[in-house]
């Protein structure tokens, strides 16, 4: 049985979010309208890219480029 997105987010983010220049971690949309899991980089490179997984508990993986992320004034 699959676990749940929003489970295997919470469970896994952490770790996600421990990697040098990813900044977040949530659920998106596939174009065909699976489910899948979103990780926002501050800059996206090929060294990071091979950082990520391509898929995490039958989910599959896409990475954003967001550039950097900081608090709102």
């Amino acid at each position: 049985m699959v676990k749940p997105i929003d489970s295997v987010i919470r469970d896994r983010a952490a770790e996600l979010l421990s990697i040098e220049g990813v900044v977040g971690v949530f659920e998106g949309k596939l174009e065909d309208g699976r489910v899948c899991i979103r990780v926002a980089v501050a800059t996206r490179s090929s060294e990071l890219d091979a950082r990520l997984p391509l898929e995490i508990e039958g989910y599959p993986v896409t990475v954003v480029e967001t550039g950097p992320v900081g608090p709102l004034h």
